[in-house]
């Protein structure tokens, strides 16, 4: 099942940022044929050629690896502020917004 879905996440993408196969392929020192291979689920490419990919189509490997959606600046710059909290300040945090969402 993931298989299919980093296939298709993979196809999307290069698709996306309009980009071919062949184009994939060569920034990866690989074949065509096996590039084709992982967009297909025929194949699964090895990590390290899954980070260059992500690297390559600009996708954060959390987005891929856990099905996160894509995030704007401004989720990635609130979930940073977030993260900056204190864990006190963070409950108060979660318990506004929980009490802004359930009043």
């Amino acid at each position: 099942m993931f298989q299919e879905y980093l296939s298709e996440i993979l196809r999307q993408e290069r698709v996306r940022r309009h980009m071919t196969q062949e184009q994939m392929s060569q920034l990866l020192h690989i074949s065509r044929q096996t590039y084709c291979n992982y967009e297909t689920g025929r194949r699964c490419p090895s990590m390290d050629t899954l980070i260059q990919i992500f690297g390559i189509l600009k996708i954060p490997a959390e987005q891929v690896l856990t099905g996160l959606p894509d995030f704007t600046s401004q989720d990635r710059q609130l979930l940073g502020d977030f993260h900056r909290l204190t864990p006190r300040q963070r409950g108060e945090v979660l318990n506004l917004i929980r009490s802004m969402l359930y009043s």
